[in-house]
């Protein structure tokens, strides 16, 4: 669903995201992550989904050492021993 907002950003370049299109992604709470990007004529901003730092899957992750790592390549590693 497309939902149009017109916003100003401030002096030090922030943009505030409205509340409703917020709780459509369920980023409604401080510190939850966006991923930005631009084509230079346009700016998308999406939820950040965590992925593997190795193999970029979202399935199975496991934090080590605040880095995601799937389960997989967990068993890489240890096979790599």
């Amino acid at each position: 669903m497309f939902s149009g907002f017109i916003r100003e950003i401030d002096s030090v370049g922030r943009v505030v995201i409205p509340m409703q299109i917020r709780r459509e992604l369920g980023i409604v709470n401080p510190g939850s992550k966006v991923e930005m990007f631009s084509d230079g004529k346009q700016i998308l901003v999406k939820k950040a989904v965590p992925d593997c730092i190795f193999c970029k899957s979202s399935e199975d992750l496991t934090m080590f050492e605040g880095k995601c790592v799937c389960k997989n390549c967990i068993e890489k590693l240890k096979a790599a021993e």
